[in-house]
C-alpha cells in the first residue's frame, strides 16, 4: 500500500466515524485543520497544539480515543512521519481486530487493552519531540528577536516558547526585553512601575507599539522637511 493509499484509507475511516447512527453527518465547526506533519522535532509541539484545538472545537465528531487517534494519524503523511504513521496504524488495526474477535466472556484482567489517547500522545512525543524540551525551548527563546516583526507576532512566538521554557516570570521578562525592538523597549522602560508579570509586559509592549503606530498615522510617517537654504548668487 502506498503512502497516499494509506492516508486515504485513514481519512475514509475518520469520515466514517463522523457519521451518526441515523446516517446524518455531524456538523463540523469551522476551525482550521492541522497542517500535515512531516516528523520535524521543531514542528511537533505546534502540530499537537493544532490537533488539540481542532479536536476541542469538534469534540462531538471525535468523542473517544479511537476517533482522536485515527484523526491525528491521517495528518501524518509527509516525510519522516509517514513510516511512524504506517507502523502505528498497523499496530492499532491489529489491536482492533483482536478486540473484535475477543470472546464476550473474557475476564476483565485478560481482556485486550486498546491504546488510549494519552498513550498515543506519549508515543508521539517520544518519537518526535526533543528529549529535553526545556533546554531546546530556552535556546530558541534566546535567539528570538522582534527585529522588523510586528509586536503581536513577536509576542505570539515568545508566548508559545514560554509554555515549555520552565522559566519563572522574572526570567521570562528578562528574555522578553532582550528580544524586543530597542526603540520599543526604550518606550516601555521610561514609564515607572514596570510590570512584574510577563502578561503585563505583553500588554505594555502592545500599548506603546500602538501609540507609535497612531503617531505614524497622524504624521503620515514623514520626517520633518528641512527648510532649504537660499541660494547664494555668485557675481
Amino acid at each position: 500500500m502506498t503512502t497516499q493509499q494509506t492516508s486515504l484509507s485513514l481519512q475514509d475511516l475518520v469520515s466514517a466515524l463522523q457519521t451518526l447512527t441515523n446516517g446524518e453527518k455531524k456538523k463540523e465547526n469551522k476551525v482550521v485543520v492541522p497542517n500535515s506533519y512531516d516528523g520535524s522535532p521543531s514542528k511537533a509541539s505546534t502540530f499537537l497544539m493544532e490537533v488539540d484545538l481542532y479536536l476541542m472545537a469538534n469534540e462531538t465528531l471525535y468523542p473517544n480515543d479511537k476517533d482522536k487517534i485515527l484523526f491525528t494519524l491521517s495528518y501524518m503523511k509527509d516525510r519522516h512521519a509517514t513510516q511512524w504513521m504506517k507502523a502505528k496504524t498497523n499496530e492499532y488495526k491489529k489491536s482492533l481486530k483482536e478486540k473484535e474477535a475477543e470472546p464476550t466472556d473474557t475476564k476483565p484482567e485478560d481482556q485486550i487493552q486498546l491504546m488510549t489517547w494519552e498513550e498515543f500522545l506519549d508515543d508521539f512525543k517520544k518519537a518526535f519531540q526533543p528529549l529535553d524540551i526545556g533546554t531546546d525551548t530556552r535556546l530558541k527563546m534566546k535567539n528570538l528577536k522582534q527585529n522588523k516583526k510586528h509586536v503581536d507576532e513577536y509576542i505570539t512566538k515568545f508566548h508559545l516558547l514560554a509554555a515549555d521554557s520552565e522559566y519563572n516570570d522574572r526570567a521570562l521578562i528578562d528574555h522578553f526585553q532582550v528580544g524586543l525592538h530597542p526603540a520599543l523597549l526604550k518606550s516601555c522602560l521610561i514609564v515607572p512601575d514596570p510590570p512584574d508579570m510577563i502578561e503585563g509586559w505583553y500588554d505594555r509592549a502592545r500599548k506603546y507599539n500602538n501609540a507609535w503606530l497612531t503617531m505614524i498615522a497622524i504624521t503620515g510617517g514623514e520626517k520633518a522637511k528641512k527648510t532649504p537654504k537660499p541660494e547664494t548668487k555668485v557675481n
